[in-house]
């Protein structure tokens, strides 16, 4: 109980960047990436270990790259 409530009360700095969590030990801003595969070749899965086929496409302030819509513009 005493980490979670010293831990709502602290911005963390990990290389993700700034977090803080709420009182219930969640985050206190949610951060869910939308990210779009792009670069694909074959179906090997070590390929979706590369971060240069992940291209960050939401939210803005982490995006990486523009939605490429429909997806066979991407390949």
């Amino acid at each position: 109980m005493l980490s979670s409530r010293f831990s709502s009360k602290q911005l963390q700095r990990p290389v993700v960047g700034e977090l803080r969590f709420g009182t219930d030990g969640e985050l206190a801003q949610a951060r869910t990436l939308q990210v779009q595969f792009r670069n694909v070749k074959t179906n090997d899965l070590s390929q979706f270990k590369d971060i240069s086929t992940q291209v960050v496409v939401a939210p803005a302030e982490y995006e990486s790259g523009k939605v490429i819509y429909p997806y066979e513009k991407a390949k």
